[in-house]
């Protein structure tokens, strides 16, 4: 994909996060936004018996009647999709490709590119650094509970996912890409850490094996 852009010198590289995705979706939103594609589905009835009013009680019942106990006490949920279910990440992602459609492809200065991985977008802005904090006010005023944070590039580098993107307008290929080493690294040690004691200790850990490797200290903390 990205030997399909073509860069200009003063495009820059962004990355947007969305916020605690899963539990910041807008349900009912997001079940009017499905009610609506299947209505407009021609092969929905090809697909199954149900219609589409008793496919949206389904669907509703099992995404509005998720509980969890804390000791001895239920609780139910009433805001957002439940961490761990199956239905979380293909509604999440539904609300996010609603999203982008409605709302960053009629924005007035787009985006060159937005590419989104679940909660994760990389992008090209090609309007000037001053535009795009206006862009991102413009995101997160959209939904109450929808809000991005912001990464820009550095030194024509940006850490997106596991993959380092690098910037290079003078070549015939005007990106790079190579494997994010430190961010691999940290992300993993987040992941799998099961108290904040052990993720310190990960990270001590990282950090010495990569100053054994030659990586710059300064280089390593800002990452």
């Amino acid at each position: 994909k990205l030997t399909t852009i073509n860069l200009n010198p003063t495009d820059l590289l962004v990355s947007f996060d969305v916020v605690s995705l899963f539990t910041n979706v807008p349900v009912d939103k997001t079940l009017s936004i499905v009610k609506n594609k299947l209505e407009n589905d021609s092969s929905f009835k090809d697909r199954t018996k149900l219609n589409v009013t008793a496919f949206m009680e389904l669907l509703t019942l099992c995404i509005k009647t998720t509980y969890f106990q804390l000791e001895n006490d239920f609780y139910q949920q009433d805001f957002g999709m439940a961490m761990g279910s199956s239905l979380s990440p293909i509604k999440s992602n539904i609300f996010m490709e609603y999203f982008g459609e409605t709302y960053v492809k009629n924005y007035t200065n787009k985006p060159k590119i937005w590419w989104r991985y679940v909660d994760d977008v990389f992008s090209v802005w090609p309007h000037g650094q001053d535009s795009l904090t206006q862009f991102l006010n413009f995101l997160n005023n959209i939904e109450p509970t929808i809000k991005f944070t912001l990464e820009l590039e550095e030194n024509n580098k940006l850490p997106f996912l596991d993959v380092m993107v690098s910037k290079n307008v003078q070549e015939t290929s005007n990106f790079q890409t190579n494997k994010g080493i430190i961010k691999s690294l940290y992300d993993r040690a987040k992941l799998v850490s099961s108290n904040l004691n052990i993720f310190d200790q990960e990270k001590d850990h990282i950090k010495n094996i990569l100053k054994e490797n030659a990586y710059p200290e300064g280089f390593v903390e800002k990452t």
